[in-house]
């Protein structure tokens, strides 16, 4: 008898673990958790019902715009739409959240207000392509993501766009061969001289 108990015992266990497995993956936020952590906790907040949605801002003390969050529901729980960070009056990130996550194309800007990173995500992990650039502009880094791994051929240049970095990675994301070019665009063959990328 006490092993049939514990054999329904475990059937239970495991459908419930299983139920909480195939479960939609929304990711919910406490309002007050949110709102009290050591940056947000000092601003002032004001909400605005956009359609379905509803846009969270925060500002700082002088009244500056810092942050605009879109929520889908009034109670502020779970992220839905599009979001920005802001810092000196200019946008230093921005994309969109669907279900709590990062989701589609993110960027990032440097103090120049000009771009410094293009991200894509799905469903908060890096999949899809990805480029950093110089503060000049250039192209300084390109690839792929796939579920937050490196994939395929990666590139690294120089701020004067000169390929400087060749690298391949597998579907586990690890190094699978490299090749360094010097500023001539020549091949470097002694690999005891690393070039700086800069």
């Amino acid at each position: 008898m006490k092993n049939l108990v514990f054999f329904f015992i475990i059937i239970l266990i495991s459908s419930f673990a299983k139920a909480q497995f195939v479960q939609d993956t929304t990711l919910v936020y406490a309002t007050p958790a949110f709102l009290k952590d050591p940056m947000r906790s000092k601003w002032i907040t004001k909400f605005i019902k956009n359609g379905k949605s509803w846009e969270l801002q925060l500002f700082d003390k002088k009244q500056v715009l810092r942050e605009k969050i879109t929520f889908e529901d009034k109670a502020l729980e779970v992220r839905k739409g599009p979001y920005a960070f802001y810092e000196n009056g200019f946008v230093k990130e921005e994309g969109d959240y669907d279900k709590g996550h990062k989701n589609g194309l993110w960027k990032k800007y440097d103090d120049k207000a000009k771009i410094s990173e293009k991200l894509s995500y799905h469903y908060g992990k890096l999949t899809g392509d990805y480029q950093k650039f110089w503060l000049n502009g250039n192209l300084k880094l390109t690839g792929k993501y796939s579920n937050d791994k490196k994939l395929g051929l990666w590139e690294y240049y120089y701020s004067d766009a000169k390929l400087a970095l060749r690298e391949n990675f597998d579907e586990e994301g690890k190094s699978i061969g490299h090749i360094y070019f010097d500023r001539e665009g020549n091949e470097i063959k002694d690999k005891s001289i690393v070039p700086i990328i800069e």
